[in-house]
């Protein structure tokens, strides 16, 4: 370990936070914002015109409380012309990471070359931040995974060129400095374009590529207080784990006895992996980059992490998709972006997961462009969208989607630990 690592847990707040949502007033297929023919025209976020309508006569009016609205954020400092002296440049395969109101974002390829850098965007003032990491670092990285738990970002995987990585680093965000944590044999296969989550104080690495071959093995590591104050002396072990069930993983083997069916899906990177619960929902992704390999494929599988059996959910229709990005709000997945194996979108598509049915929302304003290896992430109301690129141009400035004013989202309730349901406010 480069520098000493803190082991002081952070105080509990002893509040949390969660997000609940009203079924939709409409269903139907699949997409629902359509490309706009004048997408950079929109460059604030939604006037409280698009929650209280002024009128004439000098009175306010609600709008349809069914409404979203996307428009292009405006940050503090505005973005550069000539310059990215005060904002992040416009890159794919970056991580973004919620920690509270901030969103952590770092890496990612910018099409000249693989960054390091570590910006910070706080979500209230709107304001960048390039942070000034103390103590050696893991270089420059794409297409890693980060992932956020109190007081520490989990990196693991990624590389630059054709190199990728297994290890796995701690960025501490309170003392803004970089820990490699030591970790035992065997370990994960350096890999790219995977997916990481934290569940049950473990961090669980599973699938991407190996830069030769697509991936379906699931890995697990404890990254609780405890381990973490151990890894001072001892290293902290990674666990593969083994799943029965029709796995993603599972091909079929023509003329082999109890080969699956011929639709089983097959090891991938570039899908969605979303912690829903104990239940991680898998969707889309393809076996090799972009034009290279098989996919992409529009299937759905989920994994319950309790007893690590997977179940295939048939979506009707199934939307081919990879490199797309998938935000648990309520009971929906956003699946927003992504390359559909002919053209890289700008839908924006929900998925019910309690029917297991698309839906289509009423969504204003101007949508992102299409892009794919973007990131998107919840805040408060708003689904935030960064980078991406369209296999041409790189994009810099964030969407945002506002919820508040729609009934997809209710609200953001507030609760206190050990308060019973009526105490919520």
């Amino acid at each position: 370990m480069n520098t000493p690592f803190p082991i002081s847990k952070p105080k509990t707040r002893g509040r949390s936070h969660t997000v609940t949502s009203a079924h939709p007033s409409s269903s139907s297929p699949t997409s629902s914002s359509s490309p706009s023919t004048s997408p950079d025209t929109s460059t604030a976020s939604p006037p409280i015109t698009s929650v209280l309508r002024q009128t004439s006569g000098g009175r306010r009016r609600a709008c349809p409380p069914s409404l979203m609205y996307w428009s292009r954020a405006p940050i503090i400092p505005p973005y550069p012309t000539h310059a990215h002296a005060h904002t992040p440049k416009g890159v794919r395969s970056a991580s973004c990471t919620v920690m509270d109101t901030a969103i952590w974002f770092f890496g990612g390829y910018d099409s000249k070359e693989t960054v390091e850098d570590v910006w910070v965007l706080d979500t209230e003032t709107r304001e960048w931040e390039r942070v000034e990491m103390r103590g050696e670092g893991p270089g420059p990285l794409r297409a890693h995974t980060a992932v956020g738990d109190e007081r520490y970002i989990f990196v693991f995987g990624g590389g630059s060129g054709d190199e990728f990585s297994d290890e796995l680093w701690a960025l501490d965000t309170f003392e803004q400095t970089w820990h490699l944590l030591p970790c035992s044999a065997p370990s994960p296969v350096p890999r790219r374009a995977h997916n990481s989550f934290i569940y049950d104080e473990h961090l669980y690495v599973y699938g991407g590529g190996s830069g030769h071959d697509a991936l379906s093995d699931l890995w697990r590591i404890d990254v609780s207080w405890a381990a973490l104050a151990r890894s001072k002396d001892e290293p902290l072990v990674w666990e593969e784990l083994q799943t029965s069930g029709s796995a993603p993983s599972d091909m079929p083997v023509p003329g082999e006895e109890g080969s699956p069916e011929e639709n089983t899906p097959r090891a991938r990177g570039y899908t969605s992996a979303t912690l829903v619960g104990n239940v991680l929902v898998v969707l889309g992704g393809q076996s090799g980059r972009d034009g290279d390999g098989e996919g992409p494929w529009g299937d759905c599988w989920v994994l319950n992490l309790d007893d690590l059996h997977w179940e295939e959910k048939h979506l009707n229709p199934p939307i081919p998709l990879a490199s797309h990005t998938a935000t648990l709000v309520g009971m929906y997945l956003f699946i927003f972006g992504g390359n559909d194996g002919s053209r890289y979108c700008n839908d924006l598509r929900l998925l019910n997961l309690i029917t297991m049915q698309w839906e289509t929302p009423k969504i204003r304003g101007h949508p992102p462009p299409e892009r794919a290896q973007h990131q998107a992430v919840l805040v408060d109301a708003r689904l935030w969208i960064f980078g991406g690129f369209d296999g041409r141009r790189y994009f810099e400035e964030p969407y945002v989607l506002d919820l508040a004013a729609s009934s997809w989202l209710m609200g953001v309730t507030e609760f206190g630990v050990g308060e019973e349901e009526e105490g919520w406010d």
